[in-house]
């Protein structure tokens, strides 16, 4: 009996304590450091960890498919970047980065989220994530944040080359 008590307090000191678990973000918004796993944070976990999702998914040809030989001597691979990246590098490792909103340095300014900041600021957003190689997420229309996925090599234009 006396361990039911004991639970019953941790679970009312945790549910009055959860407002030092959490930051004001933009607009006056609360959020918590913590949250409930979802389907793409667990994909994600397995694949970090190679686990089962990386292998299944690595088995499918639609997937990921190592060719023969090209004239340089190198196998072709073809399908996902993602799988390709963490085959060839077993320390690269994934993250999910949640992008909230914007907050100048202005004294006072609590900072627009997603839903108040303009078509500009958000171009300029998710233009400044490619270039961090950042995959970014579809932005669902009721949600007032977005997420994208770093730590795979996007393909496409080196932005370190590029010359001013």
């Amino acid at each position: 009996m006396a361990f039911i008590k004991e639970l019953g307090n941790w679970k009312y000191e945790y549910r009055h304590s959860r407002d030092q678990l959490s930051i004001l973000a933009t607009g006056g918004n609360r959020f918590y450091e913590m949250s409930e796993n979802d389907f793409t944070t667990d994909m994600l976990r397995s694949l970090n960890k190679r686990g089962k999702w990386f292998y299944d998914l690595k088995e499918d040809p639609y997937n990921y498919y190592v060719g023969d030989l090209d004239n340089f001597g190198k196998h072709n691979v073809y399908g996902s970047i993602s799988l390709k990246q963490l085959s060839e590098n077993p320390n690269l490792k994934m993250a999910i980065n949640h992008f909230i909103g914007f907050k100048t340095d202005k004294k006072g300014d609590e900072g627009q989220d997603y839903f108040e900041i303009s078509r500009r600021e958000d171009y300029l957003s998710k233009v400044g994530i490619l270039e961090n190689d950042g995959m970014i997420s579809l932005t669902l229309s009721d949600k007032k944040k977005y997420f994208y996925v770093t730590g795979i090599k996007l393909p496409g234009i080196d932005y370190t080359k590029i010359h001013k």
